[in-house]
């Protein structure tokens, strides 16, 4: 009985086989990387498993792009701050910011990672503009395309003072007399499609109310756009060393009128001899601490400088 002899490939087989699950034991049991190995031979690099099992892409291109909110024909031209959260802890780390976008770039990131976008971070031409913070999951959306609204900020913000007999203080001196009581109103408004303080935030302006405690026992603020009691700003510079202040939460403006009340409190010394008293306005945005990537929502940074308008509003009230 003849015997047929066996096929290279039937030769070749067991062994290949044998090699193989050598090698599948040998890399369950940590002590070689089939990957490693095959980028060794082959000069390629695959991507992870977990990568492809996800959604079958390695990476995916992310966008950026910005426009003037209310006003999406102007293009504002700033650039965006990126962080990817690569180890899934929920922090932005010095690590894992991965640098600033141009308007209408594009920068490389995984298929299912946390990112926080920074739109408006840095300058660029088309004037101010405060921070827009978009936040999400990549979710293998490629290309991923992020549409950054920007909120104008306006540089000359308008306002009114009506005295107590209904008069404009802008014509005529609010006249008090020693020991009185009083309430006058302020109205305080945007030019249109533009903003004093960036509106996505709530009530983080601040409104520092300065007076003579000598002619004033006290001087107080209420009204829609008032909040709690909060610090003055570290940046606060008062018009006299005599002076004292007060502060309130203010909430953001735009071109709808926002009023509220002062409530002037007059001590024994009749205050015309003094002057009147201001209000000064300052804008909040959203920062990140130069040292830690903390994000800080206020008027000022870890240092004191002013995040936003650096000629904040100062509302005059004449006394006589």
């Amino acid at each position: 009985m003849n015997k047929k002899g066996k096929t290279f490939f039937e030769a070749a087989l067991p062994p290949v086989l044998v090699i193989t699950l050598v090698l599948f034991v040998a890399q369950s049991a940590g002590i070689v990387d089939l990957r490693t190995m095959f980028a060794g031979i082959t000069g390629v690099e695959l991507p992870d498993d977990d990568v492809l099992e996800f959604c079958g892409i390695e990476d995916i291109t992310m966008k950026i792009s910005d426009y003037k909110k209310d006003a999406m024909g102007t293009d504002p031209s700033k650039s965006s701050a990126v962080f990817i959260d690569l180890n899934g802890d929920g922090v932005r780390d010095a690590l894992e910011d991965i640098g600033d976008v141009a308007d209408d770039g594009s920068t490389t990131v995984g298929v299912n990672v946390d990112y926080w976008v920074y739109g408006g971070w840095n300058a660029g031409s088309g004037g101010s503009y405060y921070v827009q913070k978009l936040s999400g999951n990549t979710n293998c959306r490629d290309p991923l395309q992020l549409n950054v609204e920007l909120a104008a900020q306006d540089a000359s913000v308008s306002h009114v003072v009506t005295n107590d007999d209904g008069t404009l203080n802008s014509g005529a001196a609010l006249s008090l007399d020693d020991e009185e009581q009083t309430t006058i109103d302020v109205k305080v408004w945007t030019t249109a499609k533009e903003y004093y303080g960036n509106p996505e935030l709530g009530s983080c302006n601040i409104a520092v109310i300065e007076y003579n405690s000598t002619g004033y026992d006290e001087i107080t603020l209420s009204g829609a756009p008032i909040g709690g009691i909060a610090p003055t700003p570290g940046s606060h510079s008062l018009v006299s060393v005599a002076n004292t202040t007060k502060s309130y939460y203010f909430a953001p403006l735009d071109m709808n009128k926002q009023e509220f009340r002062v409530h002037i409190d007059v001590g024994t010394v009749s205050p015309d001899a003094l002057g009147g008293f201001g209000i000064s306005i300052y804008d909040c945005d959203i920062d990140l601490d130069a040292d830690t990537n903390e994000e800080i929502i206020g008027v000022e940074d870890e240092d004191n400088n002013e995040l936003g308008s650096t000629t904040e509003p100062f509302i005059i009230v004449d006394v006589s």
